[in-house]
């Protein structure tokens, strides 16, 4: 198992470095059809890759791990979920207000935009209370 994980990850990384450096040769102001052409392969590619990784994330813990393993990982996917669904139910679809942007965006682009807002913020403020709670819980545990 070690040796395909090291092919894959070799393969992975010579495709990207090949998209790289095609998108970088081929994007110069004058060639617009050329860069926009290559732009959406680059994109592609992160959106398979980021595809690749949430797959990887979710389903590797459930084969690799013991049943109390599987358990705990079954409940953090289990959160994930909920945080996006109650994100995604607390999200706004309105426009910012004296904004005016062409094209106009449609109401789900608002509300995915919004969705991943929260989101994030969400992780962020539970991310800095990990940091500060976990440092607070040594400091308390080494005196």
């Amino acid at each position: 198992m070690k040796k395909f994980t090291k092919i894959l990850t070799y393969a992975l990384l010579i495709i990207s470095a090949v998209i790289f450096v095609i998108f970088y040769a081929s994007s110069h102001p004058a060639d617009a059809g050329t860069a926009d052409s290559t732009l959406n392969m680059v994109l592609n590619w992160a959106y398979l890759l980021l595809c690749l990784s949430v797959l990887g994330a979710i389903i590797l813990p459930l084969f690799f791990s013991s049943g109390k393993n599987v358990k705990g990982s079954l409940i953090k996917i289990g959160v994930v979920i909920v945080v996006c669904v109650v994100s995604y139910l607390l999200a706004s679809s309105a426009p910012l207000q004296g904004v005016t942007v062409n094209p106009a965006p449609t109401a789900g682009d608002l509300k995915f935009t919004s969705t991943i807002l929260l989101i994030s913020s969400l992780f962020l403020v539970a991310d800095i209370i990990a940091v500060l709670g976990g440092g607070l819980i040594n400091n308390l545990r080494n005196r």
